[in-house]
């Protein structure tokens, strides 16, 4: 659909015409590039919630079985450097991938795209079985520097579930290329609803095993949740293909050129992906250094945020990313212009007043969700001070994440990791200034800062570039044929 008809839709000049809240209803029902928008946002919101929903009772049932024990421990050790790795080179080829997969579409057809899918994937997987093998040589040195604190068993322990969890590593990575692949198809629900499956796996496999069922039964549950995940996603993805043998034959025997595009890409997304990626880690780490308490009561501030970031800035992220990836490849800059500023305008309706509340109900907030048994009330109004500097980042992280997905689809590589850099660096020396005068409020009073930073950079950004593009556009439909 042609953003004409979407200008049209959201037209606010003073007339006898509709107001503008008709014309919004008249715009969703005549299935319009908006209506599409909206129904992916709100399939992604919801069955995030779902997901979260089933998470919290997974880790209920597992603080319920295991508690604060050596052998979650080593469970949570093992698990997170592989969650890590895979979070790391799901920021790397996958986000190159898209941009690339939506203009070849465009360009040369669905055939060459869904080539362009697969090879992609084969790349994907190659890159997750080397890291896979790395850790299971390197286990030993990997466990000896994280858990240089764990005795001897349980050293052992942790690289046992570390080795263990491999097929978590490789599905779970795979999941993130194919998720973007239907994204990239406008496919949200299947790319939103599957995660759940493995917090709903690690569930069942606590329900059925006895109380006495060693740490294992998480292991378990986590490799066949991530297992089905995958396959959900490949069966779905091997649909929009033709599978069969001509079409198999080309895609092992002709090279897609747009792979070196991905490629080329790749790299400043990964290591873009690692500097922010260590924000959190610089934060935990500047926070172990005040009062006893900082890094838990920083920890719970940003559970609270990161439920209302995930409703909000990750499902629009997700839904309009194949949006603004379509509109570059068909270079309609007034369209990508209005569909960035309609969708952060629409999210930040939501998301301001949300702040308001969390600033000015936070101790209520907090007594809410956390005090009871060991949780006191003057862990209450710790964690609710530092949930009012913390939900200040909301409106600034919504807008960064949606333009950030314009940049990507722009391929604009070393922008987006030269804007990382900066944003770790102002982090750290945010953190150390603010962290004097305001305990661990002040980290997360920096964190909202930088995101503010992050914004002008990006609007700076895209304003010029999107200028500097329509002008050349412009420009070539003049010169005579």
């Amino acid at each position: 659909m042609s953003t004409d008809v979407l200008e049209v839709a959201m037209s606010t000049e003073p007339s006898s015409s509709p107001s503008l809240v008709q014309k919004l209803r008249d715009a969703l029902s005549h299935g319009t590039l908006l209506r599409a928008m909206v129904q992916g946002f709100m399939t992604v919101a919801a069955l995030t919630l779902l997901a979260k929903a089933v998470s919290f009772f997974k880790d209920a049932a597992v603080a319920h079985r295991f508690g604060v024990s050596d052998s979650l421990d080593a469970f949570a050790l093992a698990f997170g450097v592989h969650t890590f790795a895979s979070s790391l080179l799901g920021g790397g080829l996958p986000a190159a991938f898209l941009p690339a997969y939506a203009k070849l579409k465009h360009r040369r057809g669905p055939l060459r795209a869904e080539r362009l899918g697969v090879q992609t994937a084969a790349v994907h997987f190659g890159t997750l079985s080397c890291v896979a093998l790395m850790f299971w040589i390197g286990g030993p040195w990997i466990v000896q520097f994280l858990g240089h604190g764990f005795p001897a068993e349980k050293q052992a322990l942790a690289l046992q579930l570390l080795r263990s969890l491999t097929p978590f590593l490789l599905c779970f990575g795979m999941t993130t290329l194919l998720g973007t692949w239907l994204q990239g198809n406008k496919l949200f629900a299947v790319a939103a609803a599957s995660p759940i499956l493995t917090p709903a796996a690690i569930l069942l496999s606590i329900v059925v095993t006895p109380p006495e069922a060693p740490v294992q039964v998480l292991v378990w549950g986590t490799n066949a949740g991530a297992f089905l995940h995958f396959l959900v996603l490949a069966f779905v993805v091997s649909r929009r293909c033709p599978i069969n043998r001509t079409w198999l034959e080309r895609c092992v025997r002709l090279h897609e050129p747009s792979n070196r595009v991905v490629l080329a890409s790749a790299l400043p997304f990964l290591l873009a992906s690692l500097v922010l990626g260590s924000a959190p880690i610089v934060d935990q780490a500047m926070a172990a250094q005040l009062a006893s308490g900082s890094v838990t009561v920083l920890s719970y501030s940003e559970k609270i945020c990161g439920i209302l970031l995930a409703l909000t800035a990750s499902a629009a992220a997700e839904t309009m990313f194949p949006f603004f990836a379509d509109a570059v490849a068909k270079r309609d800059w007034m369209g990508l212009k209005h569909q960035l500023r309609n969708t952060i305008g629409s999210i930040l309706l939501v998301a301001v007043p949300l702040v308001a509340i969390l600033c000015w109900q936070a101790p209520l907030i907090v007594k809410i969700l956390f005090e009871r048994g060991q949780f006191t009330p003057e862990h209450t109004a710790r964690v609710a001070e530092v949930l009012r500097c913390a939900s200040l980042q909301i409106p600034f992280y919504i807008t960064s994440m949606l333009m950030s997905r314009v940049v990507v689809s722009l391929q604009a590589n070393w922008f987006t990791l030269a804007t990382s850099i900066t944003c770790l660096v102002s982090n750290i020396v945010l953190n150390a200034i603010l962290m004097r005068s305001l305990g661990v409020a002040g980290i997360a009073l920096s964190t909202a800062m930088v995101y503010v930073i992050s914004c002008a950079l990006l609007v700076t950004y895209l304003l010029k570039t999107i200028r500097r593009l329509s002008l050349e556009d412009e420009n070539a439909r003049r010169v005579p044929t």
